[in-house]
Protein backbone atom coordinates (compact mmCIF):
# COMPACT_ATOMS: atom_id res chain seq x y z
CA UNK A 1 0.00 0.00 0.00
CA UNK A 2 1.56 3.42 -1.31
CA UNK A 3 2.04 6.18 1.35
CA UNK A 4 -0.57 8.08 -1.42
CA UNK A 5 -3.28 6.60 -0.80
CA UNK A 6 -3.72 7.65 2.20
CA UNK A 7 -5.87 10.89 1.32
CA UNK A 8 -4.68 12.79 4.81
CA UNK A 9 -0.80 12.31 3.93
CA UNK A 10 0.97 15.54 3.57
CA UNK A 11 4.07 15.54 1.84
CA UNK A 12 6.96 17.88 1.51
CA UNK A 13 10.16 18.15 -0.87
CA UNK A 14 13.50 16.74 0.01
CA UNK A 15 14.50 20.15 1.03
CA UNK A 16 11.69 20.12 3.66
CA UNK A 17 8.94 22.50 1.48
CA UNK A 18 5.08 21.23 1.78
CA UNK A 19 3.62 20.23 -1.22
CA UNK A 20 -0.15 21.60 -1.37
CA UNK A 21 -3.39 19.21 -1.91
CA UNK A 22 -3.30 19.49 -5.79
CA UNK A 23 -0.14 18.14 -6.03
CA UNK A 24 -0.26 15.39 -3.71
CA UNK A 25 -3.38 14.13 -5.77
CA UNK A 26 -1.23 14.45 -9.21
CA UNK A 27 1.25 12.36 -7.04
CA UNK A 28 -1.34 9.90 -5.95
CA UNK A 29 -2.81 9.01 -9.08
CA UNK A 30 0.20 9.02 -10.68
CA UNK A 31 1.11 6.22 -8.33
CA UNK A 32 -2.45 4.08 -8.26
CA UNK A 33 -1.86 3.89 -12.43
CA UNK A 34 1.55 2.73 -11.35
CA UNK A 35 3.86 5.55 -13.24
CA UNK A 36 6.79 6.97 -11.58
CA UNK A 37 6.44 10.40 -9.83
CA UNK A 38 8.83 13.30 -11.50
CA UNK A 39 11.21 15.04 -9.56
CA UNK A 40 9.44 18.32 -8.38
CA UNK A 41 10.98 21.64 -9.35
CA UNK A 42 10.31 25.09 -9.82
CA UNK A 43 11.68 28.34 -10.50
CA UNK A 44 10.04 30.08 -7.43
CA UNK A 45 11.05 27.00 -5.15
CA UNK A 46 14.96 27.63 -6.09
CA UNK A 47 15.24 24.04 -7.37
CA UNK A 48 18.56 25.54 -9.69
CA UNK A 49 21.57 27.37 -8.34
CA UNK A 50 23.43 28.93 -11.14
CA UNK A 51 26.95 29.46 -11.20
CA UNK A 52 29.09 32.08 -12.89
CA UNK A 53 32.79 31.70 -12.49
CA UNK A 54 34.83 34.45 -14.91
CA UNK A 55 38.50 33.45 -15.62
CA UNK A 56 40.95 34.74 -17.46
CA UNK A 57 40.48 31.78 -20.48
CA UNK A 58 36.57 32.28 -19.93
CA UNK A 59 33.40 32.05 -18.17
CA UNK A 60 32.86 29.18 -16.81
CA UNK A 61 28.73 27.95 -16.15
CA UNK A 62 27.24 25.41 -14.15
CA UNK A 63 23.90 25.25 -12.94
CA UNK A 64 22.98 22.52 -10.07
CA UNK A 65 19.45 20.96 -9.53
CA UNK A 66 19.42 21.38 -5.00
CA UNK A 67 16.47 18.82 -5.13
CA UNK A 68 18.16 15.66 -6.70
CA UNK A 69 21.75 16.98 -6.60
CA UNK A 70 22.54 16.87 -10.40
CA UNK A 71 24.54 19.37 -11.98
CA UNK A 72 25.10 20.25 -15.54
CA UNK A 73 28.72 22.27 -16.80
CA UNK A 74 27.26 24.57 -19.61
CA UNK A 75 30.48 26.46 -20.43
CA UNK A 76 32.06 26.51 -23.89
CA UNK A 77 34.92 25.02 -23.47
CA UNK A 78 36.17 25.94 -27.21
CA UNK A 79 35.98 29.68 -26.52
CA UNK A 80 39.02 28.86 -24.25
Amino acid sequence: MSEFSNKNFIGHSPRGIELDSEMLEVMRLAVERGKKIPPWYGVSQGAYVYEFVPTTAGLIIKVKNTETGDSIDLTDYSEF
